[in-house]
């Protein structure tokens, strides 16, 4: 195996008005066209859309509306979010909402930037595969029970 190092880095901010104090200083590290991808209507409804649209134009961003983003998205919905991103050239993905939105997005931004489906790497192209061990609280690892769902659909680890 090659050494090598990586780095993933995440900033999240929490508490009243986080947003309207951070959000203009990270914006201003990114390009003009955002992808504001959220769920349902709860963030119109309770006004979080309308600030955070306010806060992207006062910082001179194009907004991309990626609306519907529901619980477990679907395939479907990464394809779309990719293409949308794709076609309206998209600099910065700003996901709003629980981890459903926020791991979609993550999907949305590979598949954007890539020619070929992502499903593809994970099934069929010759590429390391990427495994999650999460340690539950008895001691058993949820790759287990992972493992037993994927051998019904006939999906096997090596």
């Amino acid at each position: 195996m090659n050494t090598f190092n990586y780095e993933l880095k995440t900033k999240t901010y929490f508490g009243k008005d986080a947003a309207k104090q951070n959000l203009p200083t990270e914006l201003s590290k990114v390009g003009h066209t955002v992808m504001l991808a959220y769920g349902g209507g709860s963030l119109k409804r309770n006004g979080i859309y309308d600030e955070l649209k306010n806060i992207l134009e006062e910082a001179g961003k194009e907004v991309i509306d990626f609306p519907g983003i529901m619980s477990n998205p679907t395939y479907a919905i990464v394809q779309e979010g990719a293409k949308l991103a794709r076609e309206k050239n998209v600099d910065f993905i700003l996901a709003v909402g629980g981890g459903s939105v926020i791991d979609c997005c993550k999907i949305v931004s590979a598949q954007a930037k890539l020619d070929q489906d992502i499903f593809d790497y994970e099934y069929y192209v010759d590429s390391p595969s990427l495994t999650l061990l999460v340690e539950k609280p008895d001691g058993e690892q949820w790759e287990l029970e992972v493992e037993n769902d994927c051998q019904d659909l006939g999906i096997t680890f090596e």
